[in-house]
């Protein structure tokens, strides 16, 4: 009953939240900290009010997401994507009228090390990112995050030197001395990272424009403290010859902790020195392009052999080919394979909603262990929108639910009376969630969280309706 209490609980917990969250991809800033970060420098750019480049991008990317960080309350903290970067807050009870309230992240720190940062002194480690940190996205010349890997310690040039250096992708740097007709000369070392930081790159960030401040207009500096935005240089500058809108021009590419900034003497007046798209190649990094590849198959099941069962208003068994489970009000009944245990792997199932109860959801389970002490879930409510927790119970025996990806309506996901594909692929304390093949998002395993386990399925149900569903082609494959 304690097991059957918890799931419930995340039901409950699920259904409540889809009433307010938002669908992915939204244009939507999400809360008035973020808004006025945004408002500052890029409100000027969208009105037409100035020309020059975007800090942010002209929208959110995504939604306000929850990411795990585990200095954070309750382990995770608030961050929303854009084209140049990501907006984070740390510390919610912080002074909100302090610059650093809203703050970008290290990310290109991030994407060139590998080392993703789950906490304030706790990483997790990825590759590199071999993503163009310039140009255009399919240049197969141009340098990637992971080409400034073998990079970060080179020595610095030296002050009022003329940058003069350039890079190949795979990380070759030579010295070109017809560059010095492009006047780009080194206007200071940084003192922290003892890497220099070219003129145009230093005038860029101690200049003043126009800004929207105080609900008007004004001049002032574009960033109230030069790092703000750009973090500190962790590379030298290089001039790279990369293809931009399908044309190859020379480009001034430097690399610092949150912002790569690009100089290129073709563009007009304002746009010659342009933030890259940091938080478009990021978001790739962390949630597509580092999911592992599905391997051989596991296990296949069309659940025709799975155990039925009926009890307390609850039924499960075959019928049409299709394994069927009808929920009784306030019940979700959940049924696991036959003694199988599991490590890395990718497990997924396809399900549908027979019934028309509102307050019901259908979910996928990994590593389960034991009678279902713990397990991953992935849970999709009736309206099609869907959540991702971790179920267990703490050391008083009471159920607990901490919620790993909350409750939206992701891409691809079609409604709930149709046939959907829920899919868990788990790679050592790495978790992603799928539905029909679209990546929700990504989470790494809370500490104490089991590590293998068994495969199940179940439905909750908090209508006062019998909620019923429907799944076949149960299928776990290794990971690569």
């Amino acid at each position: 009953m304690a097991a059957r209490s918890r799931l419930l609980l995340c039901l409950l917990l699920l259904t409540t939240s889809l009433i307010v969250a938002g669908p992915a991809g939204a244009a939507s800033i999400g809360n008035d900290a973020y808004q006025r970060t945004w408002d500052r420098t890029d409100k000027p750019v969208a009105a037409q009010q100035v020309s020059r480049t975007w800090m942010w991008g002209p929208q959110a990317n995504t939604d306000v997401m929850n990411e795990p960080y585990i200095d954070a309350g309750g382990g995770q903290r608030q961050v929303q994507y854009f084209d140049k970067s990501r907006m984070e807050i740390n510390n919610p009870n912080g002074d909100q009228n302090s610059i650093w309230y809203v703050t970008n992240g290290l990310l290109v720190r991030e994407l060139i090390t590998g080392t993703m940062a789950v906490g304030d002194n706790t990483y997790e480690q990825r590759r590199a990112a071999e993503i163009n940190a310039s140009g255009d996205p399919d240049d197969p010349n141009a340098p990637t995050y992971a080409t400034f890997n073998g990079l970060l310690n080179a020595p610095a040039l030296a002050l009022n030197a003329p940058v003069t250096q350039r890079l190949d992708r795979n990380g070759n740097v030579t010295d070109d001395p017809g560059l010095s007709g492009q006047n780009v000369t080194v206007a200071t070392v940084d003192d922290n990272t003892h890497h220099s930081i070219a003129n145009v790159f230093w005038d860029f960030m101690n200049s003043s424009g126009t800004v929207w401040e105080n609900g008007n207009y004004g001049n002032a500096p574009l960033f109230q403290n030069p790092f703000f935005a750009t973090g500190r240089p962790i590379t030298e500058p290089y001039w790279v010859n990369v293809k931009v809108a399908g044309t190859q021009r020379d480009v001034l590419l430097q690399c610092f902790e949150r912002r790569c900034l690009t100089y290129n003497p073709a563009n007009a007046d304002g746009w010659k020195v342009e933030a890259g798209n940091v938080g478009q190649h990021y978001y790739n990094w962390r949630y597509i392009s580092g999911v592992p590849a599905d391997g051989p198959v596991l296990y296949h099941s069309a659940l025709t052999d799975w155990v039925a069962f009926n009890q307390n208003g609850d039924s499960g068994a075959v019928a049409g080919g299709t394994y069927h489970i009808t929920a009784a009000n306030q019940r979700f009944p959940r049924i696991k394979a036959h003694d199988l245990n599991f490590t890395d792997s990718t497990v997924s199932v396809a399900v549908r909603m027979v019934s028309q109860s509102q307050k019901a959801g259908a979910c996928l389970f990994t590593r389960l262990v034991g009678a279902d002490t713990a397990h991953y879930a992935l849970c999709m409510a009736a309206d099609g929108k869907a959540q991702a927790s971790y179920d267990y119970f703490d050391a008083q025996n009471n159920p607990q639910t901490q919620v790993l990806l909350e409750a939206k309506q992701y891409g691809g996901t079609l409604p709930a009376n149709q046939w959907n594909t829920l899919k868990i692929t788990a790679k050592g304390n790495s978790l992603w969630f799928f539905i029909n093949g679209v990546l929700m998002g990504t989470a790494t395993a809370p500490s104490g969280g089991p590590a293998n386990g068994n495969i199940g399925i179940g439905v909750g149900n908090a209508d006062t309706n019998p909620a019923e569903y429907e799944f076949q082609n149960m299928l776990v494959y290794g990971v690569q």
